[in-house]
């Protein structure tokens, strides 16, 4: 593999949000905005990479899109499995040079973690995209075996909530993982701390675990590692990822990260963003869009956004997901993923795709003038990560259509 080429992994993956997330698996709805999301294991094809996007890390429940180079539409996402949402931090910096070295970030690490030695780290001067914060992305080797640890630090206006996406727990409906825990310390941060498997359907042994800190200062600390050597595509070199949950704490909260604060600029998130639809929202205008006898059920949320429930027409139940967003203040950042597929009378944009085959998931995807965007998927399994329960699935493509580009969904106001 290339230099560029693990760079690219390593950005995608990378304190996996989501995340997945996001965000982050084929091309699925995410989360933000989130988890297939990081890459991303949330929400595949609905949550593409906006145009010139990479998905950067999912950690806990949230997945990153950094400005840069990405691809878009159905094929060219399955082959790199990683789309996402766009997430606040993802577009809200203009491009120049970090203003963290990766040699200052190594220093730091290095301070943070317990003794061990570091090779091929690798910064954002190595990304050559404008992205948020700061970041280094390293092999670790502790004694016991070689793994890899990221560490991504932004700095906020104001503290991220406990319920904010960036540190919030993953719907575990959506994918499964050992343990994932938030809570207050006694400074006021927000710490999450998140153990699971890189590949939910085990089809390697790999585990990431994860820590994510948001403070009082508006300092957001994330760090995940893998007991690998590389965080995609390489087998356990060790049972375990090196550190245990009491030196990630340890890490995230250490006050080695102040200086490398001072001098990062403030992450303008809210006026790039694109507005979430409420997820009661969102089930309440699918049930009056889907076909006579479905009804939503088994209802599951991640985030305002998104919403995934299953129907049951007879022939086993089938995951459908959708993911509703108000792209009006940006929309240039995603209309380049709509250069190909089908322009409607009104203008809107649609595309349509289909991925895999057991569980395979059908997907129709519009984008309107005005900057809204609906993403519509099906599956023929029950759950994201569940065989294929039928043979296809609850919905036909021009059902997809249908509920996409339906003028029940509209802007507010």
């Amino acid at each position: 593999m290339s230099s560029d080429s693990k760079f690219e992994e390593d950005l995608t993956y990378a304190l996996s949000r989501t995340a997945e997330a996001f965000r982050t698996e084929t091309t699925r709805l995410d989360l933000v905005g989130l988890e297939r999301g990081r890459r991303a294991w949330r929400h595949r094809r609905t949550t593409m990479t906006a145009a010139g996007a990479t998905t950067l890390a999912l950690v806990g429940g949230s997945v990153y899109l950094m400005a840069g180079i990405a691809p878009t539409g159905g094929a060219a996402a399955a082959a790199s499995d990683r789309s996402a949402t766009p997430s606040p931090a993802g577009l809200g910096r203009t491009s120049g040079p970090a203003p963290v070295s990766s040699a200052r970030m190594l220093t730091a690490l290095q301070t943070a973690l317990p003794a061990g030695s570091f090779s091929n780290t690798e910064g954002l001067e190595d990304a050559d995209v404008p992205i948020p914060g700061a970041m280094l992305t390293a092999r670790f080797d502790d004694g016991h075996g070689l793994g890899v640890v990221s560490v991504r630090v932004e700095r906020w206006a104001q503290q991220l909530t406990a319920g904010a996406q960036e540190v919030r727990c993953p719907d575990p409906g959506l994918r499964a993982y050992g343990s994932c825990q938030t809570s207050t310390l006694a400074d006021g941060s927000v710490l999450t701390l998140f153990q699971g498997p890189e590949y939910p359907d085990g089809r390697l042994d790999t585990k990431r675990w994860a820590a994510t800190l948001s403070g009082r200062d508006g300092r957001l600390v994330e760090l995940s590692e893998w007991n690998s050597s590389a965080s995609k595509g390489a087998p356990s070199t060790r049972p375990t990822p090196p550190l245990t949950p009491a030196q990630l704490t340890s890490a995230v909260t250490s006050h080695v990260w102040d200086a490398v604060l001072a001098d990062l600029p403030v992450t303008e998130a809210q006026q790039t963003r694109p507005a979430a639809f409420p997820t009661a929202e969102i089930v309440a205008t699918a049930a009056r869009l889907l076909p006579p006898g479905l009804t939503p059920a088994n209802v599951s949320a991640s985030e305002d956004g998104y919403a995934g429930f299953t129907v049951d027409d007879g022939k086993g139940a089938s995951l459908v997901e959708i993911n509703v967003q108000d792209w009006s203040r940006s929309i240039n950042t995603i209309s380049g993923q709509y250069s190909t597929g089908e322009t409607l009378p009104d203008g809107t944009r649609l595309l349509t795709s289909q991925e895999g085959s057991n569980p395979g998931h059908w997907t129709a995807e519009a984008l309107r003038p005005n900057g809204l965007r609906v993403v519509v998927s099906v599956y023929n399994s029950a759950g994201l990560h569940q065989p294929a329960s039928r043979t296809t699935r609850a919905l036909t493509t021009e059902q997809l259509k249908a509920i996409a580009t339906s003028p029940e969904w509209k802007l507010p106001g």
